[in-house]
């Protein structure tokens, strides 16, 4: 609650004032939330009764159990995944599948569900000889599993998708830099989660001398995204925001870490443009995925102070 100083007859005293809102509030979240609740739903409607008509469609399964995650129902999403993949017998049509229950884990915010889910299509590649997608797919998982908190899962697969990656055979400078600076730019936001800004800060500067080093040019639009998350978790939030808003417009884990940026800068409404960026996002991935997580969580129980 804010006062105002009031002086009368020699004396100053502290007016009560209208109480100031320096957080978004749990409810106003959850308005967000819903808004498209409804037209999810008739998606979700729609789904549903073309596998009546088509039990084995697997665009309908596939359809329902992305609106189910969008929803914020990934369990109930599990059993339309695990009809899909019971329907997808080819090695390379499992492999895709897995990799949306990976994805679906995230919006639960459940590591060890991604893992369990993920790694059977990491040993597949691994033994296909496709050590760039297994690569990839380690680091899906330890993304996941950073946001949901468990930095020690995080670090294995982010490290494995490291080693793996560097298997592949002829690999090039552009791959060789690619993934020495996925690595270290998992190392950095893993350092930042932890407390340690020293070390997170090392960590970016080496990502970051990568580019002279034959990084591919595509991957300059993830040192902005670094420099705002490390920023973000030690606290500074004005170059947090500084960073974050030259990061990728349409990465909706960006905008939320934006919001949350503009929120602890008190500006609300801001702060409220990128959430509602975020509900309105329905491209099902782990971006998203990890975004709606937090935002779910966020409504689910008022902030910790």
């Amino acid at each position: 609650m804010t006062r105002a100083s009031v002086s009368l007859i020699g004396f100053t005293w502290l007016v009560p004032c209208a109480w100031a809102q320096t957080e978004i509030g749990v409810e106003q979240i959850r308005v967000l939330l819903r808004s498209h609740e409804a037209a999810l739903e008739v998606t979700l409607k729609r789904s549903i009764q073309n596998l009546q008509n088509t039990p084995g469609s697997k665009t309908d399964l596939k359809n329902a159990a992305q609106v189910l995650d969008l929803l914020g129902r990934p369990d109930q999403a599990t059993a339309q995944y695990q009809r899909l993949l019971e329907l997808s017998e080819k090695t390379e049509e499992r492999i895709p599948v897995q990799r949306l229950m990976g994805i679906s884990r995230g919006f639960a915010g459940d590591c060890k569900g991604a893992e369990a889910v993920e790694k059977d299509a990491v040993a597949k590649l691994i033994s296909s000889g496709d050590f760039y997608d297994a690569g990839q797919v380690s680091d899906e998982i330890g993304r996941i599993c950073l946001e949901s908190g468990d930095f020690s899962a995080a670090r294995k697969w982010y490290s494995n998708g490291n080693a793996t990656g560097l298997r592949e055979e002829n690999l090039s400078n552009e791959r060789y830099a690619l993934w020495n600076f996925r690595w270290l730019h998992a190392q950095a936001r893993l350092a930042a989660r932890q407390g340690d800004f020293k070390l997170a800060k090392k960590r970016s500067e080496e990502a970051i001398s990568l580019i002279k080093k034959g990084l591919p040019a595509d991957q300059t639009t993830y040192v902005p995204y670094l420099a705002g998350y490390v920023a973000f978790y030690a606290g500074d939030y004005t170059t947090a925001r500084a960073q974050l808003e030259k990061a990728q417009i349409d990465d909706p884990f960006v905008q939320c870490l934006l919001g949350r940026t503009f929120e602890k800068l008190g500006l609300l409404d801001q702060a409220l443009d990128r959430y509602r960026y975020v509900t309105n996002s329905t491209a099902h991935g782990v971006n998203l995925a990890n975004a709606m997580y937090w935002l779910r969580s966020r409504a689910a129980t008022p902030p910790m102070q």
